[in-house]
Order: C-alpha cells, then sequence, then structure tokens
C-alpha cells in the first residue's frame, strides 16, 4: 500500500504551516527544488485566492507550483498533469460540487491512479475530506455554491476589501461557526476508508 497523504482542517491555515510543508516535501523523498506541486481548485471554482493562500508555503519551500482546472482543459491535459505531479493539493471548499465535477469529467479516476502509484495528497477541509469515504460538510449551504462564491469574489475586487475568510477557505464566505448550517454526509472518492469531520470543535 503506497498511498500517502498530509491533511488538516483548514487548508489555509494548515498549509501555511511550514512544518506541515516540510512534511509534504519529506514524504516525496525528493528535494523541494524537485518536487512538482499540482493545485486543484475545483472546491474553490478555481478561485486564485485560495490557491495562494493553500501552495504559498510549498512554493516558499522551492517547490514548482502548477494548477489544473478542470474545466478548461481536455482529459489528455489533465492526465498529463497529474502524471507529472509528486504531490496534489486539493482546495477547501464544496467537497459535494467538487467531487461529482470529478466523476462526471473523469478525474476522480486520475487521482485514484496518482494516489495508488505514491504521489503525496493533501489538503484541508473539502481538500481533506474528499481523500475519504464520505465527510461531514456544509455543501449544501447556499453560501458556499458556485454563483454565490464568484459574485462574492468579484465584489470583494471591485471594493478593494479582501473579503471575510470562510470556513473550508471560501474567503468570501461567512465561517461555518457563524451561522446554523445543516450537515451533510457527502460522498467522496473512496481512497481512504473513513467519514472524515476536520471542523470538529
Amino acid at each position: 500500500h503506497n498511498m500517502k497523504g498530509v491533511f488538516v482542517g483548514s487548508g489555509s491555515e494548515g498549509l501555511a504551516q511550514p512544518r506541515i510543508c516540510e512534511e509534504i516535501v519529506s514524504l516525496t523523498k525528493k528535494e523541494a527544488s524537485q518536487v512538482s506541486v499540482l493545485y486543484v481548485g475545483t472546491a474553490t471554482y478555481d478561485l486564485p485566492v485560495p490557491k495562494e493562500s493553500q501552495t504559498g508555503g510549498l512554493k516558499a519551500l522551492g517547490c514548482t507550483v502548477t494548477s489544473l482546472c478542470c474545466g478548461l482543459h481536455t482529459q489528455d491535459e489533465m492526465k498529463a498533469s497529474i502524471d507529472a505531479a509528486d504531490v496534489i493539493v486539493v482546495s477547501g471548499g464544496n467537497t459535494l460540487y467538487a467531487v461529482d465535477y470529478w466523476k462526471r469529467v473523469g478525474v476522480d479516476t486520475l487521482l485514484a491512479a496518482a494516489a495508488a502509484r505514491g504521489v503525496v495528497l493533501a489538503g484541508g477541509s473539502a481538500g481533506a475530506i474528499c481523500w475519504f469515504d464520505a465527510g461531514h460538510s456544509d455543501s449544501a449551504d447556499p453560501d458556499s455554491f458556485r454563483e454565490n462564491m464568484l459574485s462574492k469574489a468579484a465584489a470583494s475586487r471591485t471594493d478593494g476589501s479582501a473579503g471575510v475568510e470562510g470556513e473550508g477557505n471560501f474567503e468570501a464566505a461567512p465561517t461555518a461557526f457563524d451561522k446554523e448550517w445543516k450537515y451533510i454526509r457527502a460522498p467522496c472518492l473512496g481512497l481512504f476508508p473513513g467519514l472524515v469531520c476536520p471542523h470538529a470543535g
């Protein structure tokens, strides 16, 4: 069994910790300058701010960081990006949306193949949950839906504010702890056994 992963409760906070980033790199058994990190931001609708917050620590160590925006690439291009990765970082965000989208475009099987060959899997919140059988998620919260997130991101750019850092690394969303939200059991990729609840108090 060759599967390796480093998972944190919050991608923005956890993946900014030098010790976490060093552990991710060490699992590759390569020097950081030789490590290729692929960021998959589907769960945050490929917004740029979550990418910077969740890969900046790895970049600072000397890793090369590229992105995969699943909606903009062919199957062959997506396979080539995933095949070239030593580390795959999945963003926090809307777990249900990301996993459903990956299954529709065939990224789920590409990620499973990468995991089987020993690519280091990493992420926080949705980026942690997605690798397991299922997870405790606020993916049914309308504030986390694509249209709302993209409009809030656009508004934060026009009014100059950075927005409020949200649970699951939605930079413009209210946090799950600021309001009531309904639990759902989001089915995931099933590469590791278990039901994950990364934000348990």
